[in-house]
């Protein structure tokens, strides 16, 4: 192992100043803000790292903080080990380019933490690049910290990212390219009122996004030229865009995720291009959607562009439109959808718009004000045990009770038989 030399501050004008951070519920993403917490340290020491890192590397908390002031390279076979406990203190114009192995070890009692040198400013990126081995973050906080990867295998679990500030260009939290991810019970929290581009962006590879907590983002799950992948369990309030983004995807299962407040689309299945590449993505074919909750958006879910979706037990509640189907480039087709035992309730403008290049079949499904031609579809009150709760649990009384297909429950949330269902 490398020993890295201390490094004392001479200069009594020098100060690194460092915050207590708490690692958090992700339903309750408020964070200090240093220069205004009375629990803030100065530290009169603290350890540099090295610009070339060409031996497997650990850092520890004993001595912890450490300082990245230029961009960092960790060679190709090699690997940096963070323990729990370590702070990691970065200068905006620098990153870490990981070549090698990153592994980073946080505990929920004791999370690795990374943050900007000078509390105004923003941070740079961890960055793996055509990586030798896996990599993997394990509770760590990251503020204004950003992630790239291409060819990576990278594994991210119970870790926060936090935006406080401005940025002056397009942006993404959480970028990867032809890489494999696997992002779980983790957080992508935007604290500012500034555009910050996408969350978790997703170009090629496989993607399994799980029990994730997005908040203010622009597109909070994008994948482009995914070829399987999960979006599971997820949460997602207010994004600026799109909650869930498929552009030219195929066999992508989207299960089980609360999205809450779109500006445009709690679900888009399209096609599109990859932000500067030239490839043409196609449609998304084979996309399963089923058991989300989908609330107060513009649109719930659209489907586009000759894409190929499956809507079964969806609950669609509060949108301006419900389900919209369409061509969205010119050439392309409308969208080909099948709807099966899902609520379509409370929509503003319209529950199911088609146009005449989409096609739609919908079957055991309810819809409170309009009767759907098919099988088994009904007209009434779904009723939801408390849906200004956001509770859509079905009550004993619902017409969604063994309504469905095969005798199922219609919706996303079965009735439960239960005196009390939490929120």
């Amino acid at each position: 192992m490398r020993d890295l030399k201390d490094f004392n501050i001479i200069s009594l004008n020098i100060f690194i100043y460092l915050t207590l951070i708490n690692c958090i519920n992700c339903n309750d993403c408020k964070y200090s803000v240093p220069g205004f917490n009375k629990n803030m340290s100065v530290f009169k020491q603290y350890t540099a790292l090295p610009c070339i890192i060409d031996n497997d590397l650990v850092l520890n908390k004993k001595k912890s903080p450490y300082i990245v002031e230029y961009d960092i390279v960790v060679k190709a076979g090699i690997s940096l080990t963070i323990q729990q406990g370590v702070e990691i203190y970065m200068k905006d114009s620098a990153n870490i380019t990981v070549n090698g192995e990153l592994h980073i070890e946080g505990t929920k009692q004791e999370p690795v933490c990374f943050s900007p040198v000078i509390d105004t400013n923003i941070c740079g990126s961890i960055i793996f690049n055509n990586t030798t081995g896996n990599c993997n973050l394990s509770n760590v906080l990251l503020k204004e910290v950003s992630l790239r990867a291409n060819y990576t295998d990278l594994s991210i679990n119970n870790t926060r990212f936090f935006y406080n500030k401005k940025r002056n260009a397009y942006w993404s939290m959480v970028f990867t390219k032809n890489s494999n991810i696997i992002f779980q019970n983790s957080t992508l929290y935007n604290n500012t009122n500034y555009f910050v581009a996408e969350g978790l962006i997703v170009i090629n590879g496989y993607a399994k996004v799980e029990n994730s907590f997005f908040y203010n983002i622009f597109d909070a799950i994008e994948l482009i030229g995914v070829k399987n992948g999960v979006i599971q369990g997820n949460k997602i309030e207010k994004s600026r865009d799109d909650g869930i983004d498929l552009n030219g995807c195929n066999n992508i299962l989207i299960t089980g995720n609360l999205i809450f407040n779109s500006i445009d689309k709690g679900i888009s299945v399209g096609t599109g291009k990859g932000f500067s590449d030239t490839v043409e993505w196609g449609s998304s074919t084979d996309i399963t959607i089923e058991k989300n909750i989908v609330v107060g958006c513009n649109t719930g879910i659209a489907i586009k562009d000759s894409s190929i979706a499956y809507i079964n037990n969806n609950t669609l509640f509060d949108n301006d439109k419900a389900i919209d189907c369409y061509e969205n480039t010119s050439g392309y087709g409308g969208g080909i959808v099948r709807i099966n035992n899902t609520i379509i309730a409370k929509s503003h403008t319209s529950n199911i718009t088609v146009d005449k290049l989409s096609s739609v079949t919908i079957t055991y499904s309810l819809c409170d004000n309009e009767l759907f031609p098919g099988k088994g579809n009904i007209m009434a009150a779904p009723e939801f045990v408390s849906p200004e709760d956001n509770n859509f649990y079905l009550l004993s009384s619902s017409p969604c009770r063994k309504a469905g297909d095969n005798g199922t429950d219609i919706g996303a949330f079965v009735y439960k038989n239960l005196k009390n269902i939490n929120k």
